[in-house]
């Protein structure tokens, strides 16, 4: 690899003192190259479909994933609406500490136009010549991973929920992104997409009561009003820009729950019949009133927050 001409020009001893406080000046730049391209499991997908277009899931299931922005925003009594009259088993959060299928996600999103390199595939390779070939990357298809993928998520969801007589299945959760959904779509085409928002003032004041909750654990908490509201903030945007990709369900807690909800296209998107009569009740803890949140959290929660839920119609 060619060094730049400033290191050309260093001595022998400086260009070892310094390769070795920063690593050789070819993986520094290799790696920005990297860090402008990013993760993207959405890139990575449009990556796998130009690469390799015949890679497709053979699911045929119609699960339902609701995907809400952050907590205290209804989506365990939507959960409840969508299990009301169906045999559909709706998890709840599965493992949420793990971000099981968000890491899964993960799989795909660092795949480029360029890695792997498609000299890597085993198929590439003469198999009865092996022990003669350098093999140090060599790795299963495409397919290969998305059936692997598939595998887990049966394993882990599906059935689960078919062996406790469930005739479908699905899941909410408050942490997933609209780039997870990319995935799960990408595993289960015929899935079914509800996303779910509430006001973030109202969202917040209620969380606040809790606030010991964490987007990873245990490194990532949301204990603070900043955090919630960029939690809120970046679910709530990808929400907003790509459900109409999915042919999906934009919802908001406050029409939810309003009491005259008509869960009449909801029922048809999801191909469910549903007991409305559920929005009437409540289950859960008792909780005490929601205090008001104090100015100066307030202030900062706003600036998080502000331009994205005016343009949703929401206000402190």
């Amino acid at each position: 690899m060619t060094r730049p001409d400033w290191l050309g020009r260093l001595s022998s001893a400086g260009v070892v003192w310094y390769e070795g406080r920063r690593g050789p000046v070819y993986a520094q730049r290799e790696q920005r190259k990297a860090q402008a391209i990013g993760r993207s499991v959405r890139r990575g997908l449009g990556e796998i479909a130009a690469r390799w277009p015949d890679v497709a899931s053979p699911s045929q299931e119609n699960p339902v994933f609701i995907l809400s922005a952050g907590w205290r925003s209804g989506s365990t009594m939507l959960q409840r609406l969508v299990m009301s009259r169906e045999a559909i088993l709706i998890w709840g959060e599965p493992y949420s500490h793990a971000r099981v299928l968000h890491h899964l996600a993960g799989t795909v999103s660092t795949i480029t136009a360029d890695w792997p390199r498609d000299e890597w595939f085993v198929d590439r390779y003469p198999l009865d010549e092996l022990s003669s070939r350098f093999v140090a990357n060599m790795y299963p298809n495409v397919q290969d991973l998305l059936q692997a993928c598939l595998a887990y998520t049966r394993t882990l969801l599906e059935e689960p929920a078919r062996s406790r007589g469930f005739d479908r299945w699905g899941l909410k959760d408050v942490r997933l992104t609209i780039e997870d959904a990319h995935f799960l779509r990408w595993l289960y085409p015929q899935a079914r997409f509800v996303f779910l928002c509430r006001n973030p003032y109202a969202a917040y004041r209620s969380y606040r009561l809790d606030r010991s909750w964490y987007n990873e654990w245990p490194d990532d908490p949301v204990f603070t009003a900043e955090r919630f509201g960029r939690h809120w903030r970046e679910l709530a945007q990808g929400f907003q820009d790509g459900y109409k990709e999915f042919g999906g369900v934009f919802l908001r807690y406050e029409d939810l729950s309003a009491g005259n909800f008509d869960v009449t296209a909801l029922e048809d998107y999801l191909q469910i019949g549903i007991d409305n009569q559920l929005l009437e009740k409540k289950v859960g803890t008792h909780r005490r009133q929601d205090d008001a949140v104090p100015g100066a959290e307030l202030k900062r929660l706003q600036k998080e927050v502000a331009a994205l839920a005016s343009t949703l119609g929401y206000e402190a």
